[in-house]
């Protein structure tokens, strides 16, 4: 009896050991984000003039090698495939669609712009390129009741299976797309919520691991991992990130661990993601974020695909050679962004500017951040390296991008819209207004609002005139958005027949090799002061305050900071807006190491609502700041 029951007791054991050993499985996430219709390799040019990152062939290359070399693998899309290159406005999305299904792709989830120029276009490229069929495409926040001719496109999520192990995986669309696109009909809801429902019903369907396949943002993305339970990776887009090692977020409700991942953009890179799958749980194996370079050889078939899509793009009447053809050259590099720290007009910007002003005539030229795509990088330049500048917008007819307006606005005007450029820009440059014939003066560390220094701004070497209207040169797809820059009237709105990106290309050729000078034409004056050393300064190195944690948080935070001398020392909270809603400390410190905690109050004592929030230490003439999120 006593043999028996050992027997039996070692046969359960072994199926239990069996049952379990047979959930394992290890999976290979492969991921790109943000491609924007670059197929042809972009940027600078090696020795053969070939551009030195990415291009769709690299891509294919580098996914097939981990397909062949991995186990279970699943390859994914975070979304925007529409818009950025000339490959886009001649075949409208559909040739990388068919690429991405040739390669095998599982899901891609929607991204803002694929709705750039109405949901009656995106179901017009989906049909051409075969959908629905060739993978499956995921956004569970939209509403198509308006439009329900987008609705057998698009699913909430998919399942699939591996060995005995199921993986779901669901999309999401950023609710910005409601104002920075043109989805109407469609409305993109709130995120959460779906993402709850979706969590609800995988779990429901067995799902052993959870993908989000998100087009929100990195830090979007940070705050859906520790507000909803139960998503185990999120692979991202929209932001343009390049994460080198995934992003652990710890979920407060119930100690879960959250993946995020993301790609950077322009199919620069390929993410490759390898995870254990043992009884619902995973565990990171190993990250790769593989770089699409010219060490990369191009796959031969794709290669010679890409090749034909060139040739019929240049055979265009209205481009031409714009990939083969080398018009210009650049003998520095000519950057979209402001560098780390850095407040102040860039190389890019002033060239744009100049080149819109100096074609309309124009007393002065603005030209938003948010519009401008990319670097010119030094080497030669083929118009397709410009195009990818200034590629939003399309005019139908032309094939190319927006067009140049000239209008004019009341001088007191431009005191609110320089305010609406600098109001947030220690923290984001999207709406940050590249000029030409305005130089001004602004204090970063002023409160939001009360930054410029009225008295230093000049148009064109004068003083401004309130009372003087003034005739302004901008990108057509500006003259709606410029009210929301506190520009209250507009006059003598006329809609020039050039697009932006040509005018800046014959500037450009008309220059080349160009050098852009930039940078002189804004000063931050608390960067000027610690440069001419106009008074004893601090140096802002010396000084740190850390990220909070947790961030996200609900419904307290910490800060770390450090203070090298004793100091004065003041840490306030900002909301988005740029208003100081707390002061946390302001008070003379010793040198050492401080904490302190935020519980979610504002001035009054009232919890704030969820959202975006900024802590900034200001210390003498020295400032750091952290962006940080509640969430409820």
């Amino acid at each position: 009896m006593k043999g028996k029951l050992i027997g039996t007791i070692l046969f359960i054991a072994a199926f239990l050991f069996m049952a379990s050993y047979g959930q394992s499985e290890v999976l290979t996430i492969i991921h790109v984000n943000d491609t924007h219709s670059h197929l042809v390799p972009w940027g600078p040019k090696n020795a053969s003039d070939i551009g030195t990152i990415g291009g769709i062939a690299r891509r294919a290359t580098l996914i097939g090698t981990i397909k062949a070399t991995s186990p279970n693998p699943i390859t994914l899309h975070a979304g925007d495939v529409f818009g950025g290159d000339f490959m886009f406005n001649k075949f409208f999305g559909v040739a990388e669609f068919q690429i991405m299904a040739s390669l095998g792709f599982d899901a891609m989830t929607l991204g803002n712009h694929e709705f750039n120029y109405y949901p009656t276009t995106l179901v017009a490229s989906l049909t051409n390129a075969g959908f629905p069929g060739p993978f499956p495409l995921l956004s569970a926040n939209l509403d198509m009741s308006g439009y329900p001719d987008l609705d057998p496109f698009v699913d909430d999520y998919i399942i699939k299976e591996y060995g005995d192990v199921k993986v779901g995986i669901f999309g999401l669309t950023t609710e910005e797309t409601n104002t920075i696109a043109n989805p109407t009909p469609v409305v993109v809801l709130d995120s959460h919520d779906p993402a709850v429902a979706m969590v609800s019903a995988l779990t429901a369907e067995g799902c052993d691991v959870i993908i989000c396949l998100s087009h929100l943002g990195v830090y979007p993305d940070q705050v859906l991992a520790a507000s909803v339970p139960g998503i185990d990776i999120i692979v991202g887009g929209h932001s343009h990130t390049l994460v080198p090692e995934p992003i652990l977020i710890q979920n407060p409700a119930t100690g879960d661990t959250t993946y995020i991942v993301q790609a950077n953009w322009a199919g620069s890179h390929v993410g490759k993601m390898t995870i254990d799958v043992t009884n619902s749980k995973i565990k990171l194996v190993d990250y790769e974020m593989l770089s699409a370079d010219d060490t990369v050889q191009e796959e031969p078939t794709l290669a010679a695909t890409v090749a034909g899509l060139v040739a019929t793009v240049e055979s265009d009447v209205r481009y031409g050679p714009v990939y083969s053809n080398i018009i210009a050259q650049a003998t520095s590099l000519h950057p979209k962004e402001l560098g780390q720290g850095e407040f102040k007009d860039t190389k890019l910007g002033d060239l744009i500017t100049d080149a819109l002003k100096t074609t309309a005539g124009t007393d002065v030229a603005f030209a938003a951040n948010g519009f401008i795509r990319q670097d010119i990088y030094p080497g030669k330049l083929t118009e397709a390296d410009i195009f990818q500048v200034l590629p939003e917008g399309l005019n139908f007819v032309t094939g190319y991008g927006s067009s140049l307006s000239s209008l004019e606005i009341e001088g007191i005007n431009i005191p609110r819209a320089l305010e609406f450029s600098v109001a947030l820009l220690e923290y984001q440059d999207t709406f940050f207004l590249n000029a030409a014939g305005i130089t001004y003066d602004f204090n970063i560390m002023s409160p939001a609002g009360a930054r410029v220094d009225y008295a230093s701004i000049r148009i064109n070497g004068a003083p401004l005139d309130m009372g003087r209207r003034y005739s302004v040169a901008v990108n057509s797809d500006l003259v709606p958005l410029l009210g929301l820059t506190g520009i209250d009237t507009v006059y003598n709105v006329q809609q020039i027949a050039l697009s932006e990106y040509a005018v800046v290309r014959d500037f450009i050729v008309q220059n080349s090799p160009i050098d852009h000078p930039g940078g002189n034409r804004i000063r931050d004056l608390s960067i000027t002061a610690i440069a001419n050393h106009e008074k004893p300064m601090v140096k802002a190195e010396s000084f740190f305050l850390d990220q909070n944690y947790p961030n996200p948080f609900n419904p307290a935070t910490t800060f770390t900071y450090s203070v090298p001398e004793a100091s004065k020392v003041r840490i306030s909270i900002y909301n988005s807006l740029g208003q100081e809603i707390r002061v946390l400390c302001d008070k003379f410190h010793q040198t050492g190491n401080y904490h302190l905690t935020w519980d979610g109050k504002d001035f009054n004592g009232n919890t704030v609502a969820s959202g975006v929030y900024f802590s900034r230490l200001k210390a003498g003439d020295v400032y750091m700041a952290r962006r940080m999120t509640l969430t409820k």
